[in-house]
């Protein structure tokens, strides 16, 4: 995220409040999260982290969202077996097109979406329709 670690910020929900972004997401089949890393964005902790498991908890879909700069906004990324780290410390890779593209197909359903090309990485802006 913005305080350096892998994480770009590449996903924003314009005009949603917090609890409206977690009941859509919950309602597409995204659950509390089972295992994580710490992560900020300038200093700020996440406001909501779910998963969309594809295999038990190691693969998976992640999202971390932060409240910034009057948005709800932060990073939403593919978890895949990393299997050359798997064998120190079960750590794993993280595909943050292929989230974004998963989340995109997902949210169409329910708002607009456009996908950018952000400084760092793609950019998925959700917005509510009007």
């Amino acid at each position: 995220m913005a305080d350096g670690s892998e994480d770009c910020v590449n996903v924003i929900f314009e005009g949603f409040e917090r609890r409206e972004v977690e009941a859509i997401l919950r309602r597409l089949g995204w659950t509390d999260v089972y295992a994580s890393h710490e992560a900020t964005l300038e200093g700020g902790t996440p406001l909501l982290e779910l998963e969309y498991p594809v295999l038990l908890e190691v693969v998976r879909y992640h999202i971390r969202l932060f409240e910034y700069g009057g948005k709800i906004v932060g990073n939403v990324h593919f978890n895949n077996v990393d299997v050359k780290r798997l064998k120190r410390l079960g750590l794993h890779a993280s595909d943050h097109e292929k989230g974004v593209m998963f989340i995109k197909t997902q949210l169409e359903k329910v708002a607009c979406t456009s996908v950018v090309k952000g400084k760092e990485c793609l950019l998925l802006i959700v917005a509510k329709c009007l």
